[in-house]
């Protein structure tokens, strides 16, 4: 059975968040924000790009991000060692971030 909840008496609900908890938000997020400013800095590196056309590659959500960014350091790594590369595993931690800033 399922028991439902009355929250139309709001005195019972706490909109205060703890201090420490806003801290490690904001510190999550300002790492999320860095991490992906990073992989678009290489995915223009990569691929020869300026600012300005960056932007219009990168301009999306950061799970395509890091798929495009997995995708041409594979290739990039492939070329020089022509071996399949070792980076993708690594990069699987950006793909679940990048899920769950979205």
């Amino acid at each position: 059975m399922i028991k439902t909840h009355n929250i139309d008496d709001m005195s019972r609900v706490s909109l205060d968040i703890p201090l420490n908890v806003k801290g490690a938000i904001c510190d999550a997020l300002i790492a999320f924000n860095r991490m992906e400013g990073a992989a678009e800095g290489l995915i223009w590196a990569l691929t020869g790009l300026d600012f300005e056309d960056g932007k219009l590659l990168t301009g999306m959500d950061a799970r395509p991000k890091s798929d495009l960014l997995r995708k041409l350091l594979d290739a990039k790594l492939e070329a020089v060692v022509h071996t399949p590369p070792p980076i993708s595993w690594r990069l699987t931690g950006l793909a679940s971030l990048a899920g769950a800033a979205n």
